[in-house]
């Protein structure tokens, strides 16, 4: 007991010390703002406002939404084709491999949200249910990866068996079988879909030593097929001697280009004639204020 207690005392004494932290970078900002760029300025804001980036905290209705247990009308399975020649020179940069993409696609029964632990902490998380039993945590595994073996060798913790107890969805890994948290089923995007939606995730934050950095990640996604894409950093250095502090900060750095969503599947396609495969899933296609690119979430703002 004596043991908990001073782990509890000692969570409460960190927890006290990031907030002093946050709030003393969040004074700096205030401070530097007159000197900054307006653009710069607008990402600083956006990065302090760290509970924001948190779904669960900006849509207590996601709660409700996923654990919800009113049926959904089936919208088919979330199924990729091959990805189509549109015309002109392109640039493919990330591990896309099309065929693979298809396979897995099709391969999946539909996805569920779990509360699993991920870089440190614990967020909600697509998994992937697939026809033959297994699932997958790892959402990425669709676009990074040039097959599902690659990804297993990789990263077997990622991997799951799945089943349904009565109606129940329950994973098995190492351990025992464990009702997933979430038991709403979700399916891919139709093709053709279009958001109206600015989003943005905190990509990074670490903290120690006098040092605080923060990274964050955005994407518009327009009605006209449009997108704009970038992120921004912010650091803070402070000697613990002398008290002096240096700080820098970013501008966000702006791409465009046009976009296709189709089932599981999000491909931007750059102005540079870039193009990139990234995972996407939500939890509500009618209004998604929170979806998934290669399993992390981004909150709209």
């Amino acid at each position: 007991m004596e043991e908990l207690q001073t782990t509890l005392i000692q969570i409460v004494s960190d927890r006290e010390a990031l907030s002093g932290k946050r709030e003393k970078i969040s004074q700096l900002a205030s401070q530097q703002a007159g000197r900054m760029l307006p653009e710069a300025c607008s990402q600083f804001s956006q990065l302090l406002r760290i509970d924001d980036m948190n779904p669960l905290q900006r849509y207590p209705q996601l709660q409700e939404r996923l654990t919800d247990s009113t049926p959904r009308s089936a919208k088919g399975k979330g199924r990729v084709e091959a990805s189509r020649d549109t015309g002109h020179n392109v640039s493919v940069t990330n591990s896309y491999n099309p065929e693979h993409a298809e396979s897995t696609t099709d391969a999946i029964e539909f996805v569920v949200f779990d509360y699993l632990p991920r870089g440190g902490e614990f967020a909600v998380v697509p998994v992937m249910l697939f026809e033959n039993g297994e699932a997958c945590t790892d959402m990425a595994l669709i676009t990074e990866y040039q097959d599902a073996e690659q990804h297993k060798r990789q990263h077997p913790a990622r991997w799951r068996q799945w089943r349904f107890q009565g109606d129940r969805v329950q994973l098995k890994g190492e351990g025992d079988w464990q009702d997933v948290q979430y038991q709403q089923q979700y399916t891919g995007f139709p093709e053709g879909y279009r958001f109206d939606h600015r989003y943005k995730r905190l990509n990074s934050m670490s903290s120690g030593g006098g040092n605080f950095a923060m990274a964050s990640r955005h994407i518009e996604l327009n009605k006209d097929g449009t997108f704009i894409s970038g992120q921004a950093t912010f650091a803070n250095s402070e000697n613990s001697t002398t008290g002096a502090q240096a700080s820098v900060a970013s501008l966000p750095d702006n791409r465009t280009g046009r976009y296709r969503v189709e089932g599981y599947l999000l491909t931007l396609e750059y102005d540079s004639g870039e193009v990139v495969h990234k995972s996407i899933v939500t939890d509500d296609q009618d209004d998604p204020e929170v979806i998934w690119i290669n399993g992390y979430d981004y909150v709209s703002y």
